[in-house]
Formats: C-alpha cells, structure tokens, sequence
C-alpha cells in the first residue's frame, strides 16, 4: 500500500528551521533585554548627573548672594553731616580699619567700631562731611587698590564664602560637602583661588586688583571619575564700584 506524499507547501517546518528560527527569536530578546538594561543604566547616570549640576549650580548660587552683599550694603538710617554712626542693611566682609564711601560723597571713611548684631558702623571723627538718606549705597574702597592677592576683594569673598550644601557636618572643611545620590555618596569639592588683574611691582595699576574668586567644582564617588564639574569666576559687586 503506497502512502501519497503532502505537496511541499503543505509539509510544515523542518525540525532544522524551528531551531534557527528559536535562535533568531532568542538573539533578538537578549538584543532587546540588553538595550534595556542599557537604557535603565543610562537613566540613572543622566539622575546623577542631573543631581550632581543642580548641587554645584545651588552652592555657585550661594557664593554669588555672599558677593552681592560683601563690603557692599546701603543705609537704613538718615545721618546728618558729622553723624559717625551709620545704620546699615549689612555688614558681611566689614572689618575695622576699612575706608568706605557713603552715596555719592567721594571722602573715604575710616570704620573704627562695627557691631555685628546691630549691623551699624562707626566712622572716625569728624564723621560725615555730607548728610545721606536711607538707601544710599556704602561700600569699601580699601580692596580696591590691592598690593597682594590677600588684600582684595577676591581674596574677602574667599574668607566669607558658605559653606557648601552637605548632607553632612562640614564646618572643618567648607569647601567639601557630602551627598547621597541614587543611593550612593558622593563628595562635592569646591576649589578656590584668587584672580584678576595682578599687582604690578606691588601697586595696582587699575581700579580694581585682585577682585575675583575662581572657582572650580567637581562631584565624584570616591577615586572615580568626576560625574560633574564646572569652572566659574566671580566677581563681587563692590569691586565694580571703585573708583575711577
């Protein structure tokens, strides 16, 4: 008894192609699998990142509102002419000894008494030789004409910067703070120098010398590779009101 024979286009897979096509279906999941992976390993290291800017951009910040404020207020007083108290918004980076100017009068002011609590300031006699109105701008002139890179305005913000946002008790090393980010700590390290036009033969030969603060910031986990950094200078805002 003969056994008729299915026509070709009816005979099914051979066992040779359902093996290649098994093959082919795992290939393309462990492609897709893989890309996945890929994918979720990529999100989480652009988080990082992310977390890491925004933590250096929330420390510039800080450093930027110490600028505006340093040896730089107004008045919230009236004194009148021979007045030596002077009633301020601020008295960050103040220190006794300083020369000032108050408003528009171009006499520098020696500071002899600054009370912290208070914020007021005391000018040597004979006091003002103008009367000024609250709101009037008072600002150090002294940084101005720096001989040496400790005298200016940079090297004031330096000493009065924040200490960077940390997670962690910093208050021995200001400029490094700590963070957890997508589980893991990483370190921010703020490193500062002092810069802008240079001494020259130990006198300032332009307005304002030694007037900026460089910064550079890294985040990284321990040895490896920094995640984030950025470099940056400011400037405070009463070194751009020297004089002429």
């Amino acid at each position: 008894m003969f056994k008729s024979k299915l026509p070709q286009h009816e005979q099914g897979f051979t066992l040779v192609e359902v093996l290649i096509a098994i093959l082919i279906t795992t290939i393309f999941i462990s492609i897709a699998m893989q890309a996945m992976v890929i994918a979720a390993v990529f999100k989480v290291r652009a988080r990082q990142v992310a977390e890491a800017t925004t933590w250096i951009q929330e420390d510039l910040e800080n450093v930027r509102f110490q600028a505006g404020k340093l040896r730089y207020t107004q008045l919230t007083n009236n004194p009148i002419i021979g007045a030596t108290s002077l009633s301020l918004s601020s008295v960050t980076g103040f220190a006794v000894g300083d020369t000032l100017r108050v408003g528009t009068d171009t006499t520098n002011y020696t500071i002899s008494v600054i009370d912290q609590n208070a914020k007021t300031i005391t000018i040597n006699s004979p006091g003002l030789s103008q009367a000024a109105s609250s709101g009037a701008t008072v600002v150090a002139t002294n940084p101005c004409k720096a001989s040496s890179s400790t005298a200016g305005f940079g090297e004031s913000l330096n000493l009065n910067q924040p200490a960077a946002p940390s997670e962690t008790n910093n208050s021995a090393n200001p400029n490094s703070g700590t963070k957890t980010i997508t589980g893991k700590s990483y370190t921010l390290t703020r490193t500062v120098n002092v810069g802008g036009t240079d001494a020259v033969s130990g006198t300032c030969t332009s307005n304002a010398c030694y007037e900026l603060l460089k910064l550079a910031y890294e985040v990284k986990q321990g040895s490896e590779a920094p995640i984030a950094t950025m470099y940056t200078e400011v400037i405070p805002n009463a070194a751009m009101q020297c004089p002429q």
